[in-house]
């Protein structure tokens, strides 16, 4: 088991397997859709974010490492490729022995899936009553850079313990807006070589209208993960 990255337009995404010590990490990044190069600040972020994957094994260490992420993500906005007021939004999870650390910054999830159930293990950073035509509300509070000036960043950060037969799944929001909870838990309790690959083309088969990127980890897959790109109609 090893590392790997991976990176496409607005969607990237990370998984920093276990190397013997216990612990291993991963995580999603969806560059913000209505700002210009929401592909750089998702590369930016994903990449800054593996830098310090070891990093992450408190509360404290998490909120300091999305800090320098988000610095990060600000410096690129003057640098070639950027754009001022670029941003993204990240899920994650860090993961030391049987303990979970889950956190997130804007609205990309983490869920867990135990005993048949599907449980959100984040919260959506988005400005309640105002919702879409989709039915979700995409006006975020939080993100990583995505305003002209720093705002204070406030990253949700869950600790729980693992069960043996738990399922992880990290997701941008290109998979919620098209697929009902009940819809994702049915795919994942169907027995696939790749659940991340199911969940990506039902979500464009339900007519997705946006990047879907997706990482399912559980002790039957190991760890899988899969972008869909250019999905915005043209």
């Amino acid at each position: 088991m090893g590392e790997w990255l991976a990176d496409g337009n607005d969607g990237a995404w990370t998984v920093n397997l276990d190397t013997g010590n216990g612990r291993w990490s991963a995580a999603v990044a969806d560059g913000m859709g209505g700002h210009q190069a929401g592909e750089l600040a998702s590369e930016t972020a994903i990449l800054e974010l593996h830098t310090f994957a070891d990093a992450l094994e408190s509360e404290q260490t998490v909120c300091a490492v999305l800090e320098r992420v988000n610095e990060r993500v600000f410096q690129r906005m003057y640098a070639p490729r950027g754009r001022p007021g670029m941003g993204c939004t990240i899920a994650g999870v860090a993961v030391q022995g049987e303990t979970a650390m889950f956190y997130n910054v804007g609205d990309s999830r983490a869920y867990l899936l135990r005993s048949r159930e599907i449980l959100q293990q984040s919260v959506d950073h988005t400005l309640r009553g105002k919702s879409s035509a989709q039915g979700r509300s995409h006006l975020l509070t939080q993100s990583l850079g995505g305003t002209s000036s720093r705002i204070t960043l406030a990253p949700y950060i869950k600790r729980m313990r693992l069960a043996e037969d738990d399922v992880i799944l990290l997701c941008s929001d290109g998979l919620t807006d098209m697929l009902s909870e009940d819809e994702i838990l049915n795919i994942l309790l169907q027995e696939s070589d790749n659940p991340a690959r199911t969940l990506t083309a039902a979500a464009v088969d339900a007519g997705g209208y946006d990047n879907v990127t997706v990482i399912v980890i559980g002790e039957e897959h190991d760890a899988n993960a899969e972008v869909i790109r250019d999905r915005l109609p043209a």
